[in-house]
């Protein structure tokens, strides 16, 4: 893996963790990306970029909740953890600044 930067969204200061991490470094390093930014599509809108024509985001879980469960058969708590949602990132060599 060539990439081993910190993978961060410089707009929210997330700094990327876990499955995201080795998903968002493995992809930098098949397309080439020299960034280890990324963000939203709303958040390059914001920022006034764009997303160059033909490029395809990256989704990402943006968390995860624990919740605490009763077995059935033991009676014993279980911990479960689940994903809260995701979002779909784009690394900043995807985007082009917004022709006026």
């Amino acid at each position: 893996m060539k990439n081993n930067k910190d993978q961060v969204n410089p707009v929210s200061g997330t700094v990327y963790q876990g499955g995201n991490l080795v998903k968002l470094r493995s992809l930098a390093d098949e397309k080439n990306y020299k960034s280890n930014q990324w963000i939203t599509f709303l958040q390059a809108k914001q920022m006034g970029r764009f997303i160059k024509k033909g490029e395809h985001g990256t989704s990402v879980f943006r968390g995860f909740a624990d919740e605490e469960k009763i077995s059935d058969k033991t009676g014993k708590s279980i911990k479960e953890s689940y994903p809260l949602g995701s979002a779909t990132v784009f690394n900043m060599d995807q985007l082009d600044l917004a022709v006026e």
